[in-house]
């Protein structure tokens, strides 16, 4: 239950990218409960750290908006989130963030259409 007395709500592929991250050896810790615009996920990988908010890749581009809360959350964090719809854009997000870091290959393949880092 979050702090509105409400059981939290993930969207339906959330586990799915939660196990394909572990599977890649990253620590990741849900958060969906935060409210308040928070991401779903934290995900750590060579110590460092991503938010990752999970959107349902099944639905129609208006159901995978940000909602206000979120959108304002992403604009005024001042560390790494990216969004995402499946697995593949998962992992892709962490590699990015190892590749910047000048930890991860640079064999990454392009982001998958569903992530956004921006």
């Amino acid at each position: 239950m979050n702090r509105r007395g409400a059981a939290d709500r993930v969207d339906q592929n959330h586990l799915d990218c939660v196990q394909a991250l572990l599977r890649c050896g990253y620590s990741v810790q849900s958060i969906a409960g935060v409210g308040n615009g928070c991401p779903d996920l934290i995900i750590g990988a060579e110590g460092l750290n991503l938010l990752l908010e999970i959107k349902n890749g099944d639905n129609p581009p208006s159901r995978k908006a940000l909602t206000a809360a979120e959108a304002l959350f992403k604009k005024n964090w001042k560390g790494q989130v990216a969004v995402v719809d499946n697995p593949a854009g998962a992992i892709a997000a962490v590699e990015l963030v190892l590749v910047r870091a000048g930890k991860g290959s640079t064999q990454v393949a392009e982001p998958a259409p569903a992530f956004d880092w921006e």
